[in-house]
């Protein structure tokens, strides 16, 4: 069971650091590097050979599926939880509780797709597909306009769409028959959903300390942690397969397809796709003036400069990792994952002009615990040396649906009593909330019915 917890921890790691630094870029392509780091992670935190063989690809599909949760729209949710009374709180814990559960499934489920025993074929991922964009449609045109429900108006229903697609592959998965991929499924709703609810609690919780912290931060990095600690703890213990063998060269491309998305496309993405210096070169030589710069110009085109320099370091990962793979040096397996979580953590760190804003004694920085996660990182990794397979194909079947239905509504009731009783009472949080009944926000001045 320690092995076990420490693995599932390793994991946990990689993704907070992850899932805080997506905070940072929001979106889809923000979205692409948490995905990643949980398919990287995970295979290595298997131990097993196989897995390393896996690594590339793990980390493309899972980036993938899990950045096409970055489309939805979910500020407003965490409004609604801020609000003080019961009614709209506990709407906004259960509606962020389903949009991250709706996040963590595809990822999750799409990995354990990946590694089952009998692979799936080019009809089934279609009529995967095909089942989720059904069931995705169906329950935004019932609620959203049958009904005529907004989940958080004026913004976006589509979390509700993604909600559908979730349970409609739920169903597919298990018509199909495909366990190692329900599985994953499984643990990815419960795991992400319940990061995303709880990490709101704690990031308003943060404010009733006497040290303030960077509370979306708080909550990211809570959603990271959970939801790949929890993902890793289901799924560990099955021996898994080899990638398929038939056909050595194709094999081959997607695995340097799959390198180089992951170590140069995603970073080179974020670099000039979210990040373009024309229009934030003037706002960063403004913000080095508020830091009391000598030259304000010239450090605002030093962090594009740096951030540059990362993409040339992303390149020399991909290399080492194309030779690592290649060759199969089992040794040098955790450099993946390791090189990634460091590459886009300095990344965040200068882009965020960390080495540069002042700091305030005795406060806190949410950005410091990256470095702090990242040497747990360190330290749990000596854990996961050795493969680790304990279950058969037969106890992979068995869900504990029951006990993660329980838990999860547990963990649910109170995390409503601990809002209701210490967080949002007498209003401390109205100041930054949402109402959805009635539908009103902190922007429009009193909440209806109050002086």
């Amino acid at each position: 069971m320690v092995e076990r917890l420490t693995r599932a921890l390793f994991v946990g790691f990689a993704v907070s650091i992850a899932w805080g630094i997506r905070g940072d870029f929001g979106g889809y392509v923000g979205a692409m590097y948490p995905g990643a780091a949980l398919g990287l992670a995970f295979a290595f935190a298997t131990g097993q050979p196989t897995m390393f063989k896996w690594m590339p690809l793990l980390g493309v599909v899972s980036s993938l599926s899990i950045a096409a949760g970055g489309e939805m729209s979910y500020g407003v949710l965490h409004g609604y939880a801020k609000a003080d009374t019961f009614v709209n709180y506990s709407y906004g814990y259960f509606t962020l509780f389903c949009q991250g559960a709706s996040w963590g499934v595809f990822g999750c489920a799409a990995m354990g797709l990946m590694l089952e025993r009998q692979r799936l074929r080019v009809s089934e991922w279609a009529s995967a597909v095909a089942v989720v964009y059904m069931g995705g449609f169906i329950l935004h045109w019932f609620v959203v306009d049958v009904i005529g429900f907004d989940v958080n108006p004026p913004r976006s229903n589509r979390s509700v769409a993604h909600l559908g697609g979730a349970i409609a592959f739920f169903i597919w998965l298990n018509v199909n028959h495909r366990r190692v991929g329900l599985r994953g499924a499984t643990y990815g709703f419960f795991g992400f959903g319940i990061g995303m609810f709880l990490g709101r609690l704690l990031e308003m919780g943060s404010f009733q300390l006497p040290l303030a912290l960077s509370y979306w931060n708080l909550n990211e990095v809570t959603v990271g942690f959970l939801g790949g600690f929890t993902f890793t703890f289901g799924m560990l213990g099955h021996d898994f397969p080899e990638p398929p063998q038939e056909d050595r060269k194709s094999n081959s491309f997607l695995s340097v397809f799959g390198i180089l998305f992951v170590m140069v496309g995603i970073p080179f993405r974020h670099r000039f796709r979210l990040l373009r210096p024309d229009s934030r070169l003037d706002d960063w030589t403004q913000t080095f003036a508020r830091y009391g710069h000598e030259s304000p110009e010239a450090g605002a085109e030093f962090i594009v400069t740096l951030l540059d320099f990362v993409l040339v370091f992303a390149v020399v990962g991909a290399v080492l990792w194309l030779i690592v793979h290649h060759r199969q040096l089992w040794k040098f397996r955790g450099l993946p994952i390791f090189y990634f979580t460091f590459l886009m953590v300095m990344y965040q760190k200068f882009h965020s002009h960390y080495f540069w804003y002042p700091r305030a004694k005795w406060v806190p920085n949410m950005h410091d615990a990256y470095w702090a996660m990242f040497a747990l990182m360190v330290v749990t990794a000596f854990f996961c040396r050795k493969p680790y397979a304990r279950k058969t194909d037969e106890e992979m079947v068995k869900l504990p649906w029951v006990r993660l239905a329980v838990g999860t509504a547990m963990i649910y009731i109170l995390v409503l009593a601990a809002a209701g009783l210490w967080v949002n009472k007498d209003g401390k949080t109205m100041g930054a909330a949402n109402t959805r009944f009635p539908v009103w926000s902190w922007s429009e001045g009193p909440f209806p019915g109050r002086e």
